[in-house]
């Protein structure tokens, strides 16, 4: 007896009802497995479009930081050259001053011989009136 009334037969025996689960653990591992292997190349996909934005993002990176590297060459650069600029500006001014602190020593030096000049020419013509007077 299978505990059924003859009136009521639903048809399930132990037979079919394992028939039935067997194919439906089946179809859902089927179903996981075609699941699982969708995730896997959509994750895959995944990873090869982060590789390549990671890819991208380093090229960027380094094209910036060469451009920076550049930059600061530059910027070295200027400044190397405002500090030759300032020193040849003080060592032009420091010449100019020695120059003219020369010309005026040498214009000093001709006031001076032509003064002693003039006094000899004085000293000359008194000592001249005086012997022939």
């Amino acid at each position: 007896m299978s505990g059924e009334t003859e009136g009521d037969v639903s048809g399930w025996t132990v037979d079919t009802l394992h028939a039935h689960v067997a194919r439906r653990l089946t179809d859902l591992d089927r179903l996981l497995n075609e699941r699982k292997a969708a995730q896997e190349t959509a994750l895959s996909a995944a990873l090869v479009g982060q590789e390549k934005a990671v890819d991208k993002a380093l090229t960027a990176i380094n094209e910036r930081l060469y451009v920076l590297n550049e930059l600061r060459g530059d910027v070295a650069t200027k400044t190397a050259l405002e500090a030759l600029e300032k020193e040849l500006a003080a060592l032009t001014s420091r010449l100019d001053r020695t120059e003219g602190r020369g010309a005026g020593l040498n214009a000093g030096w001709v006031y001076l011989l032509a003064g002693i000049a003039a006094i000899g020419t004085v000293v000359s013509i008194f000592l001249a009136m005086r012997g022939g007077a």
